[in-house]
């Protein structure tokens, strides 16, 4: 029986140029392919950074052949995947190959990456306090930077004690004096 199952093998004419990597792919898993085909197509960037979706998208385009996976193709998984500002930009600079496509993404990648880490998302801006943030890692701030984000914090705060702006219950002068009163 296994002689049998190896000469079926042998005689399939598509794996006749497998390699010794590619043949237990074929052998166990047989629709392999469309089965990685399927992974590119809905792989999505979502949450993860640029570069980290461009090397995901790397990797699972190496595993498929070049009759599997045209350049139409890989270029509409890369377009749909990458998510939408770099969506819209692709299809404004009319880029249709998917070499030009990566090379953008991946330019783009580069770009984010040699910025420093005050990039904001937009919808941030506004706030102030996100801004300041969000610009660095706190542990790299300077004390002056802390403190005038705490003073911008407790502007904004509302005593539940006194109903006042610019400092909470704990540190309420009314309920001091009024805890004294009550000694």
């Amino acid at each position: 029986m296994t002689f049998k199952n190896e000469t079926i093998l042998r005689e399939k004419p598509e794996w006749e140029h497998s390699t010794g990597h590619e043949l237990p792919k074929k052998t166990y898993y047989p629709n392999y392919e469309a089965a990685v085909l399927r992974t590119l197509l809905i792989l999505r960037r979502e949450k993860q950074n640029l570069q980290s979706y461009l090397n995901s998208f790397t990797e699972l385009a190496r595993e498929l052949p070049a009759d599997v996976a045209n350049d139409t193709t890989l270029s509409v998984a890369l377009t749909e995947g990458c998510g939408e500002p770099y969506a819209s930009d692709i299809r404004r600079l009319d880029l249709n190959t998917f070499t030009e496509q990566f090379e953008y993404l991946q330019r783009q990648a580069n770009i984010l990456h040699s910025l420093p880490e005050f990039a904001i998302a937009a919808a941030r801006e506004a706030d102030p306090i996100a801004v300041a943030l969000t610009a660095r890692e706190p542990s790299t701030l300077t004390d002056t930077e802390i403190t005038a984000i705490n003073k911008a914090m407790k502007a904004n705060m509302v005593c539940y004690y006194c109903r006042k702006k610019g400092h909470i219950k704990r540190d309420c002068r009314k309920k001091a004096a009024d805890a004294k009163l009550a000694r």
